[in-house]
């Protein structure tokens, strides 16, 4: 059965990706879902929560899904660097990075999505998501035997999950004043194999919220391990996305990257979505 991690709200200037003790909920994020979050999380009574939601709300927001010029806007996005010298960062490859994630969220079609996701000198689904998704299939969408081809399984997945591409229409619009991206150099391979530890690491970047983590749907070569055995580091970065949804529901998505020299690209390993409420469905990852 599926355990995906939720993480809650700790108060003050810092969150938690883990609410205490780890909770492992037995859904993917839906409406219902979200309606259950809102009592265990007292959202409307916790002046915590409505100030946050507030303050994400008065950011001003541009178009996002239908945008013709999204490409523009995303490599406008201030990069961020943290301990690394100006021309460090190859920021056009960061850029498309970016961009190729957003567009996968904005995918109409499971084609479309598997041509953003499709990056790096090679890549193959990672058989625990598979594993997750198919209990998903079984469990919210009455498929009783998921198919056993991972491709296949994946594509239904994703079908299922966004409508068929229907539910894109949900990222209604970005504030580009509230986004950025944020690159570092790590000397520790957990910052991007542990949830835990990319946990940490946005807990202080991003405002007070519960947030839901998912790794990604794919493993890609060359993954973090073979590039962090070259020079016992690696080049990480953090894009922040705070996005309206079409319920005027504001939140971030995070994003997290890492380099790989060999191809020079950017790839994508974990994605957090933030929120004060009830949320109509998650992304794809």
């Amino acid at each position: 059965m599926k355990e995906t991690t939720t993480i809650t709200v700790c108060f003050g200037l810092s969150l938690l990706l883990f609410c205490g003790l780890i909770v492992y909920r037995k859904s993917h994020p839906r409406a219902d879902a979200g309606r259950l979050q809102d009592s265990q999380l007292a959202t409307t009574t916790n002046p915590d929560y409505q100030k946050q939601e507030q303050d994400w709300l008065a950011n001003p927001f541009e178009l996002l899904y239908g945008e013709s010029s999204l490409a523009s806007k995303l490599d406008a996005l201030p990069i961020r660097l943290a301990g690394l010298q100006n021309g460090a960062v190859d920021s056009a490859s960061l850029h498309q990075a970016v961009n190729r994630i957003v567009q996968s969220l904005l995918a109409k079609t499971f084609e479309e999505y598997m041509t953003q996701r499709s990056v790096g000198e090679s890549f193959v689904l990672n058989n625990g998501t598979l594993s997750n998704q198919g209990a998903l299939l079984q469990r919210f969408f009455s498929v009783a035997h998921p198919p056993a081809n991972p491709f296949e399984l994946h594509r239904l997945f994703w079908s299922k999950t966004t409508g068929g591409g229907s539910r894109a229409t949900l990222w209604k619009s970005a504030s580009w004043r509230a986004s950025w991206i944020e690159c570092t150099r790590i000397t520790s391979l957990e910052q991007l194999t542990s949830t835990r530890v990319f946990a940490d690491t946005i807990r202080t970047r991003v405002p007070n919220c519960g947030i839901v983590g998912y790794p990604s749907s794919f493993d890609y070569g060359p993954n973090p391990k073979d590039v962090f055995s070259k020079d016992s580091s690696i080049m990480t970065a953090l894009a922040y996305l705070l996005v309206k949804t079409s319920e005027e529901k504001a939140y971030p998505l995070v994003v997290q990257f890492y380099w790989a020299p060999s191809c020079s690209t950017w790839l994508p390993t974990h994605l957090a979505v933030g929120y004060v409420g009830s949320r109509q469905f998650d992304p794809v990852f």
